[in-house]
């Protein structure tokens, strides 16, 4: 959430589950140079992006709390269908 109020949603990379390491593999390599590059890094800024560039297991890891998290808070607040 920024200060102005607005939410900005999570953008992410994903893949089949049996998807070759070799293919997973490349596809980190590619974003840990496009994360380094000051181009990509200002581009981010221009919006007000937060890159966090996570590691597969890190990624799976985050999405697991953040969908508890979420499930935990719509179920507090009464949102839960």
């Amino acid at each position: 959430a920024r200060a102005d109020g607005r939410c900005h949603g999570m953008e992410r990379l994903v893949w089949p589950a049996r998807t070759s390491e070799a293919v997973v593999d490349k596809w980190v390599d590619a974003l840990k140079k496009i994360s380094a590059d000051p181009d990509w890094q200002r581009g981010n800024a221009s919006f007000g992006g937060i890159p966090a560039i996570r590691s597969p297991q890190d990624t799976e890891k985050f999405a697991r709390e953040q969908f508890e998290l979420y499930t935990k808070l719509g179920s507090q607040l009464g949102l839960k269908k």
